[in-house]
């Protein structure tokens, strides 16, 4: 008769899955603070690069609808403009109508 037997250092456990989840996923404080300033920064960049002239029609249609979602609001934008974007992308081009209609104006 043949018998196998498993050695521990085979086994994982759930105590070793759990550790290693951990520091997978240890994150520092230095690491958000770092995201969070590479994420204002890309920002502000989209925003000033946003003013350059790119295809003109695909940045008109953004253009009318960031301002179409501003005044409709998000509940009311598909029945005032035709759209076939998904509202995920529509909900981004309500925070650029706000920003621009809002900050941009005060500041520059």
């Amino acid at each position: 008769m043949v018998h196998i037997t498993l050695i521990n250092s085979a086994r994982i456990t759930g105590k070793e899955i759990k550790l290693k989840i951990n520091t997978w996923f240890c994150v520092k404080r230095n690491q958000y603070l770092t995201l969070a300033i590479a994420l204002l920064v890309s920002f502000i960049i989209r925003m000033y690069l946003s003013q350059l002239e790119g295809h003109g029609y695909d940045i008109w249609v953004f253009k009318t609808w960031s301002r179409g979602v501003y005044y409709t609001g998000l509940s009311h934008f598909y029945n005032g403009v035709r759209s076939d974007y998904p509202p995920f992308y529509i909900y981004i081009l309500w925070t650029i109508g706000i920003f621009f209609k809002n900050i941009y104006i005060i500041i520059f």
